[in-house]
This record gives structure tokens, C-alpha cells and sequence, in this order.
């Protein structure tokens, strides 16, 4: 560290050994001074450290403590992706412990919500969101000095209210704790409210949205916790109040699911319809069988009967970055699009029968030797999946799920890259059809983000809404594209 960027500097002890430890303006620095060998050196940046303590006192705001020592609460990076919290503490040997303390307390803590809203699900999982909340997210928020309003949901629909009546002056934030399906809610309730305060219409999807200024997080303690994986690369609840607690934030696409003149809903992680809608499906019905119901709806789904569909598909795709005009019309007619577009922009996908189709928020980023799911990406993936067996079936969808690049080149899938939206409409059973009322009832069956949904017909139009949401997250690693030399 060069001296010039010092602001204090020297010997501290901690745990009986002394201690070199510089304060800069990047962060603290320590080393150990009487190591024989080359001397171990950690780094904080500010962004890092989130609670300060002072002999005497039990609060970070207070410099002036009694006695000679103060502790710090720091982020622990592993190589699991996991983040702990941790805490060291110092003792001055010389000088005055308030100049250290005064010099962290104006540094630390740079980009940490003051307030948030909380909202949690105490029966979602294993009926321990209201714990696992009290228990292992309040003490670190606490910490951080972070003040909380806290709400626990009652019944269905609960989070919509609590969302629609609170005042978010207050608050810098809005965590949920629970599954992708409370995210869902939440995140699809303040949109709405957000266009209806500023006289949007949101059931037009051409319309243009007013973006949120409240920035999301999410604890997971839910069954489904696939938005946290994104976020974190981890589904740790320590990780995740930790990121909240760091402030650093990223924008994260949704998806805006449409029929004719109307809002569904809005979408955090993904949109199915086939297989995964009647998976889901199960799921609901059989909610008296706990988590025991998913391995059911699993095996019923992939070893039953499989159901076909016909639908008219459109899409839109974005201008390529890589490719010009000409080059994208050659890749989509490869997958069997029509040679012109409807309508400026979109074109359409050759008219045929299909098991599933799955959309997701994010984009399947294959520059690297493995998939990467870049939920801030300004385009996305869709997935078709022709008739096939389960077992077949879920290996593809596997693999997907665990980054095999060569899992999209199954014989059963038709894939479009480069999406922002897609238009689908499905034949559905009329009155007359030999088919059965539960049957019939599947048709109009939706799963997003793993919750069931009902449309009234089954035209929909669906866009994808990029860098929306602003997450508390740490930045998507991607791969890198490869370069050509000149």
C-alpha cells in the first residue's frame, strides 16, 4: 500500500499478536509484524465492513467509548461463493482509540440501505421463514444499522397489500423472505402501482414503464429459490443478508406476461407452459403432501402421459451485436422461422406441435465453456421442446440448469436466442371436443415462477423488460467473448 494513501496508521494488537494495520481511503489494511515468514496481508475494502463497536458502547454510531479497543463486522468471501459475517477485534496500544474509530465511522458502510422494508413468509419451505428472519437476518441487519419494517404474511395475497398501502418514502429497500413466488409478488405489485401513481397504462405492452427506485432483496427461505441462485450463486441465507447489507446493486431483467388488453402478471425468473404447467399443477393440488409433493409432481409429470400442443408463435428478436441483419434472418430461418415478419419486427416460427415452452428472464450466455444465466442481459433464450420421452426429457432440462452448452443441442429442442419478446397462441379445446373438463382446465394453465396461473385464453404476449429491477447483488460473472486478431 503506498504511504501517501494512509490516513492512520499503527501497531494494534489482536488476539495477543501485534499488528501492522493501515486506514486508507480504499479500506483497512492488517498484517501480522512479527511473522518470520512473509508476513499473511488482508484487505477490506469499505464496502465490506458493516458494524463497529467501541468498548463500552452497543451501538456503531457511537466514537467515544471507554477503553482502548473497537471491533469491526466484516464480509468474508469463500470460494463456495458463500459470504460469512465476521468480526475482529482491536486493541490501541497507543494513542487514542476514538481518531480510529472516528476515521472508520465516517468510511465504512458506503453503499448500505438505511431502512428496508421486510416482508416474510413464515409458512413458505419449511415453515421457518419467521424463524430463520428473527434468528439469522435481524442480528446482521441490526448490526449494520439497518432499521426494518416488518410485516408477516397472513394469507394469500397478503404481500400485494401490504406492498399497495406502505409508504416507501421511508424505506431505501424491499426484502422478502421466502421463495421465488413471494419475489414475484412483491416485485409484480409495486410495478403496478408504480405505473397506476404515474398514470401508465400497464396492461399495454407497448406502454413504457416507469422504472422502480426501490431496490429488491431476497432471503431464501422458500421451496423454490432460484432468483437467490442468481443473485448469490448460492442459496445461503447469510450470503443473501449479507449482499443486502453491502448495498451493491445490479439491474435485473422481469418479464411482462400479457392477454389481449390485460396484465397477467409480472414475471422474476421464468415462464412455462406444457409439461412444467402441469408439473405445477400437481404440485398445488397435492400441497397436503409438503414438500413430498415435488418428487410426486415430478415422476407424475415425466412418467404420465405427455400432452401436445399447437400453437401460432411469434417472436421479436434484437438487432445482433455480433452478426448483421442478414445473418440473424439466416439463424432464425434455421430454425424453422417464416422468410418475412407479420409486422415490423416480429417474425413467424413455422406452425408445429410441441410438449413445452420455456422463457426465461435471463439469457443463456454461451461464450464461455459452460452456460451462464445472465439475468441482466438485454435479450433472452426460449425453449421448445418437441414430444420426447421424461427421462429424455429431464436430462435436457438438467443440463441446462447445471451450464452444459452441448444440452441445447438436443434433437427435441427448437431454441431462439436473441429475444424480446414472443407471442403465443394456442389451439385450445372447444366445447364440442371429446377431451376432459380436466384436461381442458390444464390448457389454460400457466407456471411462473413456479406458481400457478389461469389465463382466460390462451393468446399471449409476453416482453421481456430489461435491467429493471434493481437487486442488491453482486455483479453476473460472465465469460468472456472470444476476440480475432487483426
Amino acid at each position: 500500500m503506498a504511504e501517501t494513501s494512509v490516513l492512520l496508521s499503527g501497531h494494534l494488537l489482536s488476539g495477543g499478536q501485534e499488528y501492522r494495520v493501515h486506514l486508507s481511503a480504499i479500506g483497512l489494511n492488517w498484517q501480522l509484524t512479527n511473522q518470520k515468514k512473509e508476513p499473511t496481508e488482508v484487505s477490506l475494502p469499505w464496502s465490506d465492513i458493516y458494524g463497529l463497536v467501541t468498548d463500552g458502547q452497543g451501538e456503531t454510531t457511537q466514537v467515544n467509548g471507554e477503553g482502548k479497543s473497537f471491533t469491526i463486522h466484516f464480509i468474508s468471501h469463500k470460494k463456495n461463493k458463500k459470504w460469512k459475517a465476521t468480526e475482529k477485534k482491536f486493541d490501541v496500544k497507543d494513542g487514542d482509540v476514538s481518531e480510529w474509530v472516528r476515521q472508520i465511522h465516517a468510511k465504512y458502510r458506503p453503499a448500505t440501505p438505511k431502512s428496508v422494508l421486510v416482508i416474510v413468509n413464515p409458512i413458505g419451505g419449511n415453515c421457518q421463514g419467521q424463524q430463520i428472519y428473527e434468528k439469522k437476518v435481524a442480528p446482521l441487519f441490526k448490526t449494520a444499522g439497518i432499521e426494518t419494517h416488518v410485516f408477516l404474511t397472513e394469507r394469500a395475497k397478503h404481500s400485494e397489500e401490504i406492498i399497495n398501502n406502505f409508504d416507501f418514502s421511508k424505506v431505501q429497500g424491499v426484502v422478502t423472505v421466502g421463495g421465488d413466488g413471494m419475489y414475484q409478488e412483491a416485485v409484480s405489485s409495486l410495478i403496478q402501482r408504480n405505473q397506476k401513481e404515474a398514470g401508465i397504462d400497464a396492461n399495454n405492452p407497448e406502454s413504457v414503464l416507469k422504472p422502480l427506485d426501490i431496490k429488491f432483496g431476497f432471503i431464501p427461505a422458500g421451496t423454490g429459490n432460484g432468483i437467490a441462485n442468481y443473485a448469490y450463486g448460492v442459496v445461503d441465507v447469510e450470503t443473501a443478508a449479507l449482499h443486502v447489507i453491502q448495498g451493491e446493486v445490479n439491474n435485473y431483467n422481469i418479464l411482462g406476461i400479457y392477454e389481449p388488453g390485460k396484465l397477467v402478471c409480472y414475471s422474476g425468473l421464468l415462464f412455462g407452459y406444457g409439461l412444467y404447467s402441469k408439473a405445477i399443477k400437481i404440485t398445488s393440488d397435492k400441497r397436503w403432501m409438503k414438500k413430498l409433493r415435488y418428487p410426486y409432481a415430478l415422476l407424475a409429470t415425466l412418467l404420465g402421459k405427455k400432452r401436445e400442443f399447437n400453437a401460432d408463435i411469434q417472436f421479436l428478436e434484437a438487432p445482433s451485436k455480433e452478426t448483421d441483419t442478414r445473418d440473424v434472418t439466416k439463424m432464425a430461418e434455421s430454425e424453422g422461422a417464416a422468410a418475412s415478419p407479420t409486422q415490423t419486427g416480429w417474425r413467424r416460427l413455422e406452425t408445429q406441435d410441441f410438449m413445452d415452452v420455456l422463457l426465461f428472464v435471463s439469457d443463456l450466455n454461451t461464450a464461455g465453456e459452460r452456460l451462464v444465466m445472465d439475468p441482466t442481459s438485454s435479450t433472452t433464450t426460449v425453449l421448445f421442446s418437441k414430444l420426447c420421452g421424461g427421462i429424455t426429457h429431464l436430462k435436457v432440462f438438467l443440463g441446462v440448469m447445471s451450464g452444459k452448452k452441448d444440452s441445447l443441442q438436443a434433437p427435441q429442442l427448437t431454441v431462439l436466442k436473441n429475444i424480446k419478446g414472443l407471442k403465443i397462441k394456442v389451439k385450445v379445446s372447444d366445447e364440442t371436443s371429446s377431451v376432459s373438463e380436466k384436461q381442458k382446465e390444464l390448457e389454460h394453465i400457466l407456471d411462473i415462477d413456479g406458481e400457478v396461473y389461469r389465463a382466460e385464453n390462451m393468446d399471449l404476449e409476453i416482453r421481456l423488460l430489461s435491467q429493471f429491477v434493481p437487486v442488491f447483488s453482486s455483479p453476473v460473472e460472465l465469460p468472456s467473448l472470444p476476440t480475432t486478431e487483426i
